[in-house]
């Protein structure tokens, strides 16, 4: 408040009489909200009720009384007044609108962040599985492959390398076992 409201605060709080300075005291013990409180005691004035509407039971002054009746009362003060309440009512209203959407950019950004984690965890998984099945595929081939080259070594005599009982064709198959298997044996 500006001096002139001090000066005109001062004025008021002097002119208060024991009835008043009761009345605060009795508000501050109550812990009744103003309205309770103005309905209890009927010699509270609107001036009182309104100033008490302000605080909390406990905090109620008699200069803090009195500088709420100090406050303008002109037409051009109550514009001022309420024009400056609305102010801050909008810069409320902005601030909250700013951190909710703060808030929901953020959870957008996490529900994308885990949509990708996810899809990229399922490629691996997709990748896995494709690099298993060959793998599994691969070892059937050099089970079978070893066993039938088992087979056909029976039908030769390994010491001398003769051919014993094979077919052409079967003996063709062995000699390419034995070239597979010294390849893989060398790497």
């Amino acid at each position: 408040m500006g001096k002139f409201d001090d000066k005109k605060a001062k004025k008021i709080q002097q002119g208060f009489d024991d009835t008043t300075k009761n009345i605060i005291k009795n508000f501050n013990k109550s812990g009744l909200s103003a309205d309770a409180f103005a309905e209890q005691y009927s010699n509270v004035t609107k001036e009182q009720k309104a100033y008490f509407q302000t605080v909390s039971a406990g905090e109620a002054t008699m200069e803090g009384l009195a500088k709420s009746m100090a406050e303008p009362t002109t037409a051009l003060g109550k514009f001022g007044k309420t024009l400056a309440l609305t102010a801050g009512s909008v810069g409320v209203d902005l601030l909250l609108g700013a951190g909710i959407q703060l808030a929901a950019n953020a959870w957008m950004d996490y529900a994308n962040r885990q949509e990708t984690a996810l899809d990229e965890a399922n490629t691996a998984i997709a990748e896995h599985e494709k690099s298993a099945s060959s793998l599994a595929s691969a070892t059937s081939m050099v089970e079978s492959s070893g066993e039938r080259f088992v087979e056909l070594q029976k039908g030769i005599n390994t010491a001398t390398g003769e051919n014993k009982s094979l077919t052409e064709a079967e003996y063709q198959e062995y000699t390419i076992g034995q070239w597979r298997e010294r390849c893989i044996n060398q790497t």
